[in-house]
């Protein structure tokens, strides 16, 4: 009962913390889309690191 509700925890950890990055790719979408030039680039780079990241932490809660 009592390491259900540890992992229940970690769980619920993962998935807050994938929410919030999945909260800062859509704002950095909605300033990629009114970016030009070298902030286009910064920002697209930044988005897929963000992309990364986030595919991370889903691979790592699904192995859970």
């Amino acid at each position: 009962k009592k390491a259900g509700a540890s992992a229940r925890a970690g769980t619920d950890q993962k998935l807050k913390d994938i929410k919030a990055r999945r909260k800062k790719i859509k704002n950095d979408l909605a300033k990629l889309k009114r970016a030009s030039g070298e902030a286009w680039a910064d920002l697209k780079a930044g988005m897929d690191n963000g992309i990364e990241e986030l595919k991370k932490a889903l691979a790592e809660v699904d192995k859970d």
